[in-house]
């Protein structure tokens, strides 16, 4: 295959929002383009009655704001079946992700947010029992915001492994084990964590080191009064030095045919065995799943679907479940190493649907969304708007929705 694109990016907010209309807000704008071209390959041949190799290759090349990185990727993938009813797997790759027009060409704008000064409450109050209890552990600050255009391309490898066992035709089970290594991944910085980097920077903590690269750029970002208050902090997205997960994926699908219609079974379950985040190459490797790391990811999650046909009709029910989270005092508190520290528990969200199909063409659904009316967990640690957390949770309650469909011509829905 060969490809040619162009894409680009033209953001208009009204001119006005562009300039200070709020006090220090300021909406931004952002206008850019990029020109995309590539040729890749596919094969797939048996190398014995038993054994499949799958081999593929792209060479991919962007030429945007006076840059043009390319970079070739290539998988690997061996499927074996000793029995009929076994298939072992396993696959190699590498990928390549140029960074988002959003991140690149975006204008400078600002908005008004709070952030604890670890530095002052570390150095002026050190004997407060926490930083909610510090006099400066909610500052108000601007926070302003710009696109990047040195930004690099995203990169990553991966393997897998696993097997899918299929006892009977009415059952398959399967068993993955993940391994991506990723780097150069882009994200907004957050701006209380340019103000942990500023403490460690300042006082020398967490092995900072105020001549290090990482260090000059954190404490440029922090601008202070006279006086010594903070008063704005600058985040812009980044390129993380490199992240790596790894865990296993479990699924099971199971289905039964019935005088009354057929039923199936679909169920999910992923463990993640580690995450870990290096922002900075001159930055100690965080594990992110350690309760005072200051990230937010449940080790767990896992879904169960139970589906039911019968000539034009169908209905299913689906069960979410996220695993614990760490609450809101994990990110400022110390804890001792292997300790579990707060956590909020597990969570369960449902949906249903419910469908009928008039012909070949045409279906008309009804579907319900959070059927339990399920609000997020209470965690009185988040003392301030919205008091949960937003990463995970929303304020969504039971909600309906009909949907009909039809189609014009082409092959059957």
């Amino acid at each position: 295959t060969a490809e040619l694109g162009r894409q680009s990016y033209d953001l208009k907010p009204d001119p006005l929002a562009t300039q200070y209309y709020y006090y220090s807000w300021k909406d931004s704008d952002g206008k850019g383009s990029r020109n995309r071209w590539a040729v890749a390959g596919e094969l797939r041949m048996p190398l014995l009655d038993s054994l499949n190799l799958s081999v593929a290759g792209r060479f991919d090349q962007y030429r945007f704001a006076g840059r043009d990185p390319n970079k070739f990727t290539w998988s690997a993938g061996l499927e074996w079946r000793p029995v009929d009813s076994l298939l072992v797997r396993g696959s190699y790759g590498t990928a390549f992700r140029a960074p988002d027009l959003h991140y690149v060409f975006t204008g400078p704008g600002n908005d008004e947010t709070s952030v604890t000064d670890f530095y002052r409450c570390d150095t002026e109050e050190p004997d407060a029992e926490s930083y909610d209890d510090c006099s400066y552990g909610s500052e108000g600050i601007i926070r302003s915001r710009v696109g990047n255009k040195d930004l690099e391309p995203e990169t990553s490898d991966s393997w897998t492994a696993g097997l899918v066992w299929s006892p009977a035709p009415w059952l398959d089970l399967s068993l993955d084990y993940f391994n991506i290594d990723m780097r150069n991944q882009v994200q907004d910085l957050r701006a209380n964590e340019v103000m942990r980097w500023e403490r460690d920077c300042r006082l020398g903590l967490n092995g900072a080191v105020a001549t290090s690269d990482t260090c000059v750029d954190m404490l440029a970002r922090v601008t202070r009064t006279q006086g010594g208050a903070i008063y704005g902090v600058h985040v812009n997205p980044i390129n993380i030095a490199q992240e790596k997960t790894s865990g296993v994926d479990a699924t099971a699908n199971l289905k039964l045919d019935t005088g009354i219609g057929l039923f199936r079974l679909t169920g999910s379950y992923t463990w993640v065995e580690k995450h870990d985040i290096q922002e900075y190459p001159d930055e100690a490797v965080v594990d992110m799943f350690a309760i005072n790391s200051g990230y937010d990811i449940p080790r767990t999650k896992a879904s169960l679907r139970v589906s039911w046909e019968k000539n034009a009709w169908s209905a299913a029910i689906q069960g979410r479940r996220l695993g614990s989270l760490p609450n809101g005092w994990s990110y400022d508190e110390v804890w001792e190493e292997g300790d579990p520290g707060p956590k909020i528990g597990a969570t369960y969200r449902y949906n249903a649907n419910v469908q009928f199909r008039f012909n070949d063409h045409s279906q008309i659904s009804f579907s319900v969304v959070n059927l339990f009316d399920k609000k997020p967990p209470v965690d009185p640690t988040y003392t301030s708007y919205p008091y949960y957390d937003i990463s995970w949770f929303d304020t969504e309650g039971r909600s309906y929705y009909v949907q009909y469909t039809h189609k014009f011509g082409g092959s059957p829905l």
